[in-house]
This record gives structure tokens, sequence and C-alpha cells, in this order.
């Protein structure tokens, strides 16, 4: 809104491309070093500069590009991670420190990642989950396929959605969550039909 003149702008830096960051200065009567209030904290914008970085953001970027069940590969995974990663710390905010990342994980290594990221997080935290690999309903609970896991039909060697989401509940972190899965529909069922 304006005021006598002034913008006082509630803008989500995370969101904003360095253009955008651009345009958003320049209406605001500056090139650079715009601050905004941007929810809970200021940030300043700096354009053609990435966003400022936050110790509040977390990230997990799981890319299984192997597995064992061929039909349902993602043979891109591993690769999409890498590109995820570099694009959360060049224009989110988030720090390099904060990304867990793995590729071609166990259910074993998934599980460790996964509380490892949770240990550090705090009840302020923002969590991004982004997953891609196999993913299966079961019963109507959606799971994530590990290299370990030798059948879409079988969660022995999968982790539950809900059983990802768990740690990070109980610390009352916002979890934002992507998937990048093959969804094949089993008995009227498929991935993403779990609604947590």
């Amino acid at each position: 809104k304006a005021r006598e003149g002034k913008f006082d702008w509630k803008i989500d830096p995370e969101i904003l491309t360095p253009e955008d960051k651009t345009a958003v200065a320049s209406l605001a009567g500056t090139s650079s070093g715009t601050t905004v209030n941007a929810g809970s904290t200021n940030t300043t914008l700096n354009p053609g500069v990435g966003p400022a970085q936050t110790t509040d953001k977390f990230a997990l970027l799981v890319g299984n590009s192997e597995s064992r069940i061929e039909s349902l590969k993602v043979p891109f995974a591993a690769q999409d991670i890498q590109y995820l990663r570099e694009n959360l710390i060049q224009n989110a905010g988030y720090m390099d420190a904060n990304i867990s990342m793995v590729a071609n994980a166990s259910l074993a290594q998934l599980k460790k990642e996964v509380d490892a990221l949770a240990e550090r997080a705090t009840p302020d935290s923002t969590i991004f989950i982004y997953f891609s690999g196999v993913g299966a309903n079961l019963g109507g609970k959606d799971f994530l396929g590990c290299i370990d896991t030798t059948s879409a039909t079988d969660s022995a060697n999968m982790m539950a959605k809900m059983d990802l989401y768990a740690p990070f509940i109980k610390k009352g972190c916002k979890i934002f969550a992507f998937y990048q899965v093959n969804r094949p529909v089993v008995e009227g069922l498929f991935f993403g039909k779990e609604a947590p």
C-alpha cells in the first residue's frame, strides 16, 4: 500500500527472479538495496544478486536414478537434484550447508539423512523436500522406493511418505514437498492419492 508516497510492501523474495527484483527496486524508487518486509524477516533485495541466505531453511533432495524396478525408473533423477541444489542456493536463499542431497539412496541412507536433517531443524524451520525416483501407493499409503526396493508392491524396502514427514512434523516445521515419480495405477490407487 502507498502511505504518503511511500510503498509498504510485503514480498516473499524467495520466489522472485533477478528480473523481478530489479522491477521491484525500480518501482520502489531505488536501483538496489531495497528493503521489503518478507513476513517475519526483512530482506534486502539486490537486483542481479541472489536473495539473502537464511539459516532457518533446509532442503532434502533425493534423486534415485538407479532402481531394480526398470519400468518405474527416473533416469535423470540424480542430475535433477544437482540443478535444484544450485537454484535453491542462487535463487531461493538456501545455505549450501543446509541442503542434504542424496543420490541413489538405500532405505537406510534415506532414513539417516532424514533423521540428521530433522535433528538440525527448529520449530521455525522451513523444510523443502524433493524426491525423484520410484513411488507407489499401496493400500492407500504413498511409499518412496530406494535402490534396494525390488518390487513396486512390496513396501519392505520403501519409505512411507508419512514416515518421511514425521520427524519434521514433530518439530513443528513447515514442509513443502515435491515428487517426480512414475504413477502406475494399481487397484485404482496411484502415488499422490494419499493426502497427509
